[in-house]
């Protein structure tokens, strides 16, 4: 039993009495914050009217309503279709739930009332006698849109084109964590496959790299899925998995420290939390590492482990004399850690079960961070105006007195730019996270985390 175990599946009420408790949050600064957050939002709408098209249809269909669930489930699943029968089910489906009809009277845009138009249309064909003759128009038409979709959110099918495509940014001074596609290897030969393709990019990326620093707030890096670069990462094959995952992640990191830039280890679901540690502590106190920053792994800040995980890694950066980078998100396997716990009648979940819960776990988990920027480097992952105020307050309020020294905010490719781009007005670094890879594949691992 870990020192971490007692708080995986604690009692939700417990673990947020916990995090209020460590929180410093004074009915000042709430009031302070969401002001700032305001002023934030409503920049962000004047460039909005600036926005381009795709923008806009992505707007006016978003995640909270019917029709944006609808067409980013479709866009999850379409791409990966193997069969045009499959499709068409999959398009009636999909199509029939929403009420598009709603969306042309409502938008603005004259070329988004004609798209509403079109999937309304789309809509009655696909519950009506002319379904069979309509259906192979309907079927490519979707097809081709979703490729369209890909394109919002995925960098690049190579490195080389995400490199290009993202030079506009790069330009401006923006950094990238280039993330290859890797999702659970079942073979050595996936594993295999997976692992070269996550060292050329680190020597593509590091070709390009005019900073030999190795400071990872003024370089850009690659992200690795330990699931992607070996077939048994289970807690059943432990024994094995550990040692050659971390000689695997060890000449990942010496390629990454000899261009000088980033490394990070993403994470995954809770019941790898403890091999992921003890793989990503035998790789980081390894003195062939000695005097780069740029090692790291993301926390996910859903996990009732996370801030006490925040004190662990503290705790081992003090202790090897290593400082490390921590990627802060809020997570992206919500339903499958819920249906995991349901499944094996766990006493309670180990992620929380209200967003405002993990809203303050996130809270809680930045204000720790900031506050030991002497031994980590922050890389603070949302697209949230409230989350961005609060993080902007609590660096301000830090009694190391860094303020906006020390840590950088992190966005997905295809989101937050004009919301990002007034963030970076005040200095701190801002690192996107670039997707690589084909649309099929890569657009789905996106709309999970989207949705």
């Amino acid at each position: 039993m870990t020192a971490l175990d007692q708080y995986k599946c604690m009692d939700e009420k417990q673990a947020v009495e916990a995090l209020l408790e460590t929180l410093i949050y004074p009915q000042e600064m709430k009031v302070s914050i969401r002001n700032e957050a305001e002023d934030l939002v409503q920049f962000v709408r004047k460039e909005n009217k600036k926005a381009s098209l795709l923008n806009k249809f992505i707007q006016e269909y978003d995640l909270s309503s019917a029709e944006g669930l609808a067409l980013m489930t479709l866009a999850e699943a379409l791409l990966r279709v193997p069969d045009d029968f499959t499709a068409n089910a999959l398009i009636t489906d999909r199509l029939s739930t929403a009420e598009w009809n709603k969306h042309v009277g409502s938008a603005d845009d004259i070329w988004i009332k004609i798209s509403s138009l079109g999937l309304a249309t789309s809509k009655t064909v696909v519950n009506s006698m002319v379904k069979r003759l309509g259906m192979p128009v309907i079927r490519e038409t979707t097809f081709a849109a979703m490729k369209v979709l890909g394109n919002v959110f995925v960098l690049g099918q190579s490195m080389e084109e995400a490199l290009k495509r993202g030079k506009k940014m790069t330009d401006q001074g923006y950094l990238y964590s280039y993330d290859m596609l890797g999702e659970g290897a079942r073979t050595w030969e996936d594993a295999d496959r997976y692992f070269e393709s996550y060292m050329g990019a680190l020597k593509i990326a590091g070709e390009q790299n005019k900073d030999s620093s190795g400071n990872p707030l003024k370089t850009s890096g690659v992200s690795v899925k330990l699931s992607a670069i070996h077939p048994k990462y289970h807690y059943a094959y432990k024994k094995k998995a550990i040692p050659e995952l971390s000689e695997r992640l060890l000449k990942l990191a010496k390629v990454a420290k000899k261009y000088g830039i980033g490394l990070t280890m993403d994470a995954e679901e809770v019941d790898r939390l403890e091999m992921s540690i003890e793989i990503f502590e035998n790789v980081m106190k390894d003195p062939a590492l000695n005097g780069w920053d740029g090692f790291g792994l993301a926390l996910q800040a859903y996990q009732k482990r996370a801030l006490p995980l925040i004190d662990l890694l503290i705790e081992k950066a003090k202790q090897h004399d290593q400082k490390i980078c921590i990627r802060l998100v809020k997570g992206a396997y919500w339903d499958t850690e819920v249906k995991h716990a349901q499944l094996e009648a766990r006493a309670d979940y180990p992620v929380f079960t209200r967003k405002v819960n993990t809203d303050l776990s996130y809270f809680a988990c930045a204000q720790k961070l900031l506050a030991a920027r002497e031994y980590v480097t922050p890389m603070l992952a949302t697209h949230n105006a409230h989350t961005i105020s609060a993080i902007l307050h609590f660096a301000r309020a830090c009694p190391s007195g860094l303020k906006y020294d020390g840590f950088a905010f992190q966005r997905l490719h295809g989101m937050g730019e004009d919301m990002y781009g007034k963030v970076a007005e005040v200095g701190i670094p801002i690192s996107i996270y670039g997707p690589v890879g084909n649309h099929k594949d890569l657009l789905p691992y996106l709309v999970r985390r989207l949705l």
